[in-house]
């Protein structure tokens, strides 16, 4: 009689187990899997990006060369992101990133220093902007590396 009350319990705490798992799961995805499953690197054209800091001043680089463009897309393939809506964060760097083909815009990115992530993608019919957290460690020595030799 008494494994029989213990059943239920039992049974009732697994279902929300599974269910926290399933949530968590379909939240987690990758840059690749948002961005460079539907863009092939050969086809980008130019990357724009915009630095704005604590100040009025901001910076803008263009980049055409294909090496520079791979070198910065290397930089977000290993990134791991969660879907997460955020409002209120702090800011001190934001990084605007404007990914081109045939000058066209196909992605925009906003970089919130190197923890969060939105993505709006210029050809989606439904869900085309989307905010993440970032999961890992993001080394974005390249994209400041652009910024110093200006």
């Amino acid at each position: 009689m008494k494994k029989r009350y213990m059943f239920v319990p039992a049974l009732f705490l697994f279902v929300i187990a599974g269910v926290v798992v399933f949530t968590i799961s379909s939240k987690q995805t990758t840059f690749n899997k948002v961005i460079s499953d539907q863009l092939n690197l050969n086809q980008i054209s130019t990357i724009e990006i915009l630095k704005s800091i604590d100040d009025p001043l901001e910076e803008k680089i263009v980049v055409t060369d294909l090496a520079q463009i791979e070198r910065i897309m290397n930089v977000f393939s290993n990134t791991k992101l969660i879907k997460e809506h955020f409002s209120t964060i702090n800011i001190n760097e934001t990084y605007w990133i404007t990914i081109k083909t045939n000058e066209n815009r196909q992605f925009g990115l906003t970089l919130y220093d190197y923890h969060y992530l939105n993505v709006f993608n210029y050809n989606a019919s439904k869900d085309a902007a989307n905010s993440y957290k970032i999961t890992n460690e993001l080394d974005a020595s390249v994209i400041r590396d652009l910024f110093g030799k200006v």
